[in-house]
C-alpha cells in the first residue's frame, strides 16, 4: 500500500509541475513524455498530450500510468523499439487513468 501511495504522490507532483510549466519548458517536459513504439511496421511517436485526449483530461492515474509504461519499456527493451503487440498489463488497480493509458499506448 506504501508503495502505490508513493506513487500516486509521485504522479501528482508530476502533474502540477506540468501544468505550472511555462509554454517552452512544458514541451521540452512533453517531448520527454513521449513513447515510440512500433504498430507493425509504422514507428508512433505517441505524447502524453495524446493520451489526456483519448482519456478526456489529465489525472495523476493517467500521468502515473503512461509514465509506468515508458519506464517498463525503457527497462525491458533498452533501446529497441517495441511493437504494440508484445506489451500486456496485469494490474488491479481499479483507476480509469491507468487503463486509459495502457489502453490508448496499446490500441
Amino acid at each position: 500500500m506504501k508503495n502505490i501511495a508513493g506513487l500516486i504522490i509521485l504522479a501528482s507532483v508530476l502533474f502540477h509541475y506540468l501544468m505550472s510549466c511555462n509554454t517552452g519548458a512544458r514541451d521540452t517536459v512533453s517531448e520527454s513524455l513521449s513513447i515510440d513504439i512500433y504498430d507493425e511496421e509504422n514507428l508512433l511517436k505517441l505524447s502524453l498530450e495524446d493520451a489526456e485526449k483519448y482519456h478526456g483530461d489529465i489525472c495523476p492515474c493517467l500521468v502515473m500510468g503512461f509514465r509506468t509504461i515508458q519506464l517498463a519499456i525503457r527497462e525491458l527493451w533498452k533501446d529497441t523499439i517495441p511493437e504494440k503487440n508484445y506489451l500486456k498489463l496485469i494490474s488491479k488497480y481499479p483507476g480509469y487513468g491507468l487503463q486509459d493509458a495502457f489502453e490508448y499506448i496499446t490500441r
